[in-house]
């Protein structure tokens, strides 16, 4: 890829970031529930 990150580095990235938007989107939810 050539940036410099290890497969496991880069897994860990995408479950981070994956995280992340499941949270925001989850908020976004409640807050249009309401």
């Amino acid at each position: 890829m050539g940036i410099g990150l290890t497969r496991d580095e880069y897994d860990d990235e995408q479950e981070e970031w994956k995280e992340r938007v499941y949270r925001i989107a989850n908020a976004i939810n409640k807050t249009v529930r309401l």
